[in-house]
């Protein structure tokens, strides 16, 4: 079945098309942390969540919800357990094999366990917000994976150096030679990028360019604008 691609909706700077997210669509927030994002889906769209966090301390704080299921681990290649590198930022937890910094041990799982376990068929949206390890969920996803992905929301991490931008780049380039679009919506990195599975969700050729173009250049005005206006005030 093909989706229809709907509006544009950004929440926590996490962009993505409204238009998969109907009844009983399933969302995956992967670092979800204290559950802003996955609050805000279930209370916009008629969706379910299964957020993912392998913080102990803000998993406990991810609300209680009819549509929600908590999950405590981290999304990565493989299936396991890896050491967890913890910070005083709530959102800089982040998984890390050496023994750098205060840390504990935390259940890992690819998407495709997942998917498996929760008998998901389809996904209507990914989001990706893991500290550095996005590429590496990525490169393990297999054809019939992403077969069932309507689209990503990704927070890549090369603006603070876990990855470098050609990395990043390089793994787009990849999906999009799978027959996905990427639109970059932030400025100079990758840290809100929207990345569609044209194969589920329909997007004409004018769809496609309005998005790439006129709503990303659109938005890159508005920031600017309320820039200027801030520095005015």
């Amino acid at each position: 079945m093909t989706l229809a691609a709907g509006r544009l909706n950004c929440i926590e700077h996490h962009t993505f098309l409204t238009g998969p997210l109907v009844a009983g669509s399933i969302v995956i927030d992967a670092g979800a942390n204290i559950g802003g994002f996955a609050s805000a889906m279930v209370e916009r769209f008629p969706c379910r969540v299964l957020a993912l966090e392998p913080h102990p301390k803000y998993f406990d704080t991810i609300p209680i919800h009819d549509r929600i299921h908590k999950l405590s681990c981290a999304v990565a290649g493989t299936d396991g357990r890896r050491r967890l590198q913890l910070d005083a930022n709530p959102e800089a937890a982040r998984l890390n094999d050496t023994n750098q910094g205060e840390g504990t041990m935390t259940e890992v799982r690819r998407l495709e366990t997942i998917i498996r376990e929760n008998d998901i068929t389809e996904l209507a949206l990914v989001k990706l917000d893991i500290e550095g390890t996005e590429l590496e969920v990525l490169a393990s996803l297999t054809d019939d994976v992403l077969g069932r992905i309507a689209q990503f929301t990704i927070e890549f991490h090369d603006f603070a150096g876990y990855l470098s931008t050609r990395q990043v780049e390089t793994a787009l380039a990849q999906l999009e030679r799978r027959g996905w679009l990427k639109v970059k919506f932030s400025r100079q990195y990758y840290g809100d990028t929207l990345i569609v599975n044209r194969r589920l969700v329909h997007l004409s050729q004018l769809d496609a360019w309005w998005l790439r173009h006129v709503t990303r250049n659109t938005r890159g005005v508005g920031r600017w604008v309320r820039r200027r206006l801030g520095a005015r005030s």
